[in-house]
């Protein structure tokens, strides 16, 4: 059975247009997923942050109101917080503490330091979960082919953007380039 060339060109025609749009396909639907992708990693870390300031908030107002802080101390409390989370030894802890809040009595630094320790786990579980939440966005945004589809878009700031992928939270250095850069 001997084909006609204009029947051979039709069905090559037909099979190179069915190739580009299986091919067109799977790229559309490999954009569509890494863009979702993204978009679920930037919502997952703009939630744990939420849940991180509120958590933050309720243990500065629960600290503020039983020990009478000052709202001025804030910065300090949060400081004290993430030297917290570094694991500093309550020694460490109660000294970082005097710095970033002078003029507390002795017994109070006890108790917010007490408090904080109460603290760190969680807050050590939601470090790790940003950090990890970061290296992925990272890999999507520098890695063939998710970076072409998400060219254009920034990595998420992460508060602590010093990290070190080995560790789920920020090294001593940069607690204390932070405090530096605070204290001049």
């Amino acid at each position: 059975m001997r084909f006609s060339k204009t029947v051979i060109v039709i069905a090559m025609t037909a099979i190179f247009i069915g190739c580009v749009v299986l091919t067109g396909t799977m790229v559309a639907l490999d954009w569509v997923f890494t863009v979702n992708s993204h978009n679920r990693l930037v919502n997952r870390f703009n939630n744990i942050e939420r849940e991180n300031e509120a958590d933050f908030d309720n243990e500065w107002k629960t600290i503020s109101q039983q020990e009478g802080i000052p709202d001025e101390d804030r910065n300090g409390f949060l400081s004290c917080i993430r030297a917290a989370a570094l694991g500093r030894s309550d020694r460490a802890l109660m000294k970082s503490a005097r710095e970033s809040m002078p003029g507390l009595r002795p017994e109070v630094y006890t108790r917010i330091v007490k408090t904080i320790e109460e603290k760190r786990s969680e807050f050590e579980t939601m470090q790790r979960i940003l950090s990890n939440v970061k290296v992925e966005d990272d890999s999507l945004l520098n890695v063939f082919p998710s970076s072409v589809f998400l060219s254009g878009r920034a990595p998420l700031e992460f508060e602590n953007s010093e990290y070190r992928h080995d560790l789920p939270f920020p090294t001593t250095q940069v607690i204390q380039t932070q405090t530096a850069h605070r204290e001049d």
